[in-house]
C-alpha cells in the first residue's frame, strides 16, 4: 500500500513539473509583436496591345496599347501571434497612369 501510494506520489509530482516547466517558453514570451519597413519596386513591363469593346456608339472593339510603368512603394508591416500572422501595407509613392 505504501508503495502505490509513493507511486502515485512521484506521477503526480512528475505531472505537475512537466506542466510548470512547459507552462511558459521564455525566450518566445516577449516575442508577441515586431515591426518592419522597407522599399520595393513594382515593375511591369511593356505589354502587346489590348481590345475592349466600345459602350458608347456602335458598340464595335475597339484598341489600346498598355505601357509599362515602375512604381516605387514604402512597405510598413508587423508580424503578430509570434510569429504566426504578418499583416503589412504598400504604400505607392509614385502614380500610376
Amino acid at each position: 500500500m505504501l508503495l502505490k501510494t509513493f507511486n502515485y506520489c512521484i506521477f503526480l509530482f512528475l505531472l505537475l513539473f512537466s506542466f510548470k516547466v512547459n507552462a511558459q517558453n521564455w525566450e518566445k514570451r516577449h516575442k508577441f509583436a515586431k515591426s518592419y519597413f522597407g522599399i520595393s519596386n513594382y515593375i511591369v513591363p511593356n505589354l502587346s496591345n489590348g481590345n475592349y469593346l466600345a459602350t458608347e456608339g456602335n458598340g464595335s472593339i475597339q484598341t489600346f496599347s498598355k505601357s509599362g510603368f515602375l512604381s516605387p512603394a514604402i512597405n510598413i508591416g508587423a508580424t503578430h501571434f509570434w510569429g504566426y500572422a504578418d499583416f503589412y501595407i504598400s504604400i505607392n509613392t509614385a502614380s500610376i497612369n
